[in-house]
Order: structure tokens, then C-alpha cells, then sequence
């Protein structure tokens, strides 16, 4: 490591590995969980921490849909950080 902090490409590459085809594996919940931490570790603002946090969800096996759709076993959380639309 050149002790240079990651690219914010590099930071969500690291979250955004998942197949929505795919069921998520045990192991997988903790590695997720991990890379987003780490990822917010380098978030510098509302926007990188809701993208943190949309690619969790989306690592986790899950979707995310607009405030406005939501529908049977939807859960109702926000996860724009007041950065746009809620979603």
C-alpha cells in the first residue's frame, strides 16, 4: 500500500461484489458488513455514505426501490441520508 486512502471506485468496487441471482453465502454477511464499514471509514459525505449503504443492502441479497413504491415486505428506511430522493 502506497498509504494513499482508495478510490472511491476502489471503496464500492470492494462493497458492490454480489449477484443479485446469487443466495448470500454466511460468510458473505461479515465481509459485507466489512468492506462497508470500510468504506464509510473514507465516505466524506452524505451522498458516499448512502452509496455505501445502498451497496450493502445490494450485497446483502436485497433492493432497493424509491420511498414511493413501496410495497408488501418492503421495509420503510431511508437510506438517502437526505441526499436526494429518499429511497
Amino acid at each position: 500500500m502506497n498509504g494513499c486512502p482508495p478510490t472511491k471506485e476502489a471503496r464500492l468496487a470492494r462493497v458492490m461484489r454480489h449477484d443479485e441471482s446469487a443466495v448470500v453465502e454466511d460468510l458473505d454477511v461479515p465481509v459485507a458488513a466489512l468492506d462497508a464499514t470500510r468504506a464509510l471509514l473514507w465516505a466524506t459525505s452524505a451522498h458516499d455514505a448512502s452509496s455505501v449503504a445502498i451497496d450493502l443492502v445490494r450485497a446483502l441479497g436485497g433492493t432497493v426501490v424509491p420511498a414511493n413504491d413501496i410495497q408488501g415486505e418492503t421495509l420503510p428506511i431511508d437510506l438517502s441520508f437526505d441526499e436526494g430522493s429518499p429511497c
